[in-house]
């Protein structure tokens, strides 16, 4: 199932955001505005939904933010929008061989809260009904009563101690601390784990982050393999003999300027070095990152 979106952006000329975006799209670049015919050749953007859209989309997540896949820009037009003003309109389709998460087959994961999140939300909830308490016992006695009101000096200081409650707690100074629950890695990636006999130092790393949940573990996993040459998780992964892993495609462009080193430690390869993936850290990192793969 494909989809389409409209992104309007506010800007009259073609500029910073709204030009990256047209550069996208497989067709010269044309302030007026431009569709490609062969929109697949264009250049892939990742698209996230958020949850505040639910009420302009039937696809918008029903919490959090959501990862979408890869989308094309099919075209881009100028457009005078209900307020009188011209806005830009990019339409995406989306190009993705994984199943978007409303399809069948689709993945669905749960949300990442931060350390501590409901209970600072519930905090700031109890504070606010506290003061609407507040003020609806004051404005009472109000109307039964003349009383002298606060100086303005007394309620900042009021909403100071309440702002610096709020501030201390999610701090993690409040004595109610959210219990940090371990993270238990999945058997069938724990497998690949194991067997990934040259990355065992690095996996172990990794495991000792679990302890403080799911988040911390897949933000180590992501830091320590990340190619050193493109910056993202490692695709492809090629483990050399100094125990680094760089993408493929990232040691084939070393390799077709003629050079031979880690390009990590610079630690010399030679010329005639095979590049083998590691299949048990690709596949482990795929189950740990659906999706991260495609488009590259």
């Amino acid at each position: 199932m494909q989809i389409l979106i409209f992104w309007p952006l506010m800007f009259l000329k073609l500029s910073y955001v709204g030009m990256a975006l047209a550069l996208n799209c497989n067709v010269p670049l044309n302030k007026e505005g431009a569709e490609a015919k062969d929109w697949k050749k264009g250049k892939p953007v990742r698209v996230l939904r958020n949850w505040k859209l639910q009420k302009h989309s039937k696809y918008a997540p029903k919490e959090g933010i959501r990862y979408d896949g890869i989308y094309k820009v099919v075209k881009y037009y100028k457009e005078k929008g209900l307020s009188g003003f011209y806005v830009w309109r990019y339409l995406f389709r989306r190009d993705d061989p994984a199943p978007a998460p409303w399809e069948e087959g689709g993945q669905e994961f749960d949300v990442i809260y931060p350390p501590n999140y409901h209970e600072a939300l519930a905090l700031e909830q109890e504070v606010k009904q506290k003061n609407a308490t507040a003020k609806e016992s004051k404005s009472a006695k109000n109307k039964a009563t003349k009383v002298k009101t606060e100086s303005p000096k007394k309620q900042q200081q009021d909403a100071k101690r309440k702002a610096n409650t709020l501030d201390d707690f999610l701090k993690g100074n409040s004595p109610k601390k959210a219990k940090i629950v371990e993270y238990k890695v999945p058997d069938d990636i724990e497998e690949l784990i194991t067997s990934d006999e040259d990355n065992v130092k690095l996996w172990n790393e990794c495991k000792d982050a679990a302890k403080n949940g799911k988040s911390s573990f897949l933000q180590k996993v992501e830091q320590i393999f990340m190619c050193v040459c493109c910056q993202e998780v490692v695709h492809l992964p090629v483990t050399t003999e100094c125990k680094h892993n760089i993408c493929k495609a990232c040691f084939k462009r070393s390799f077709s300027c003629q050079i031979y080193n880690c390009p990590h430690c610079r630690y010399d390869l030679g010329e005639n070095y095979r590049l083998v993936v590691n299949e048990k850290l690709g596949q482990a990192l795929k189950m740990l990152f659906p999706g991260y793969d495609a488009g590259r």
